[in-house]
């Protein structure tokens, strides 16, 4: 299906996500439909001028208050339809614009363009966040420790180190783990405590008596995306810091203050 043959005729989330590749880094936008029918009448006339069919009008993305331009050549962009009863439908690489009224002008609405059909949604396609912290799998009413190996917004996985006793697949699991960190130089660490329920649908025998338990979640907490959103933010700058170090030219003992930063965004040293 095209974009304009589902979205908007039945209950559901629109989402665009914008991925910068370069730097492993990722954002989730919830927009809703625009219903300014001058507004919409005017842009079906221009767009059918540029031979431009399949496409929705949605009202402007939001961050920090700012609507966000999606013009960048650097960045792909991929379409979410979630509709109410589950289903997910896909367009990536679609072409995103503002709607002015001239150039001078204030953006009334954003234009989502595809001339594809949908894709197939594969849940193991969200992005993972390495986590690496030690929690709980929580199953068969008590707590087994574990390391929180990954998460995404569909799911999460976990090791177990040489383990008595494992969950089955299609058993329900809660995942507890806390994470300190300290947001400014000199303050105390703040500890955050992340929980996820999830369904086991995959394990895994590793070699060294390791098992890697995979769950589908149940549903995604707002914690969570804000947590993979800082995540991938953080993976950034470190990506950054790293090739500015690589491109100088110059040992990192020389660069003592940029090493230590890319430690702390590792979490591998205090602020």
């Amino acid at each position: 299906m095209y974009v304009d043959e589902i979205i908007g005729k039945e209950g559901g989330t629109i989402r665009i996500s914008a991925e910068d590749e370069a730097l492993d880094q990722q954002m989730d936008f919830d927009v809703e439909p625009l219903t300014d029918e001058s507004l919409l009448s005017m842009v079906k006339g221009i767009l059918a001028k540029r031979k431009i069919s399949h496409y929705i009008m949605v009202q402007n993305a939001t961050h920090d208050d700012r609507s966000v331009d999606f013009m960048s050549e650097k960045v792909r962009h991929t379409l979410y339809y979630i509709q109410e009863n589950g289903k997910v439908y896909r367009w990536p690489d679609v072409a995103i614009s503002f709607v002015r009224a001239n150039s001078n002008s204030v953006s009334m609405g954003t234009v989502i363009a595809s001339s594809t059909n949908a894709r197939p949604f594969n849940r193991r396609e969200s992005f993972r966040i390495s986590v690496n912290q030690y929690g709980a799998l929580h199953f068969k009413n008590e707590p087994h420790p574990c390391m929180v190996k990954d998460v995404s917004h569909g799911g999460f996985a976990v090791i177990f180190d040489n383990p008595k006793i494992i969950p089955s697949v299609n058993e329900i699991c809660h995942l507890t783990w806390t994470e300190e960190i300290s947001s400014e130089p000199g303050k105390a660490r703040v500890s955050t405590k992340y929980e996820l329920e999830g369904v086991v649908v995959r394990q895994q025998a590793r070699l060294g008596k390791q098992v890697v338990i995979g769950c589908k979640l149940e549903h995604a907490p707002d914690g969570l995306r804000d947590y993979i959103q800082r995540a991938q933010t953080s993976r950034g700058i470190v990506k950054e810091a790293e090739e500015k170090v690589s491109k100088s030219g110059v040992k990192i003992g020389d660069v003592k203050d940029l090493e230590h930063d890319l430690k702390v965004l590792r979490g591998e040293e205090d602020k």
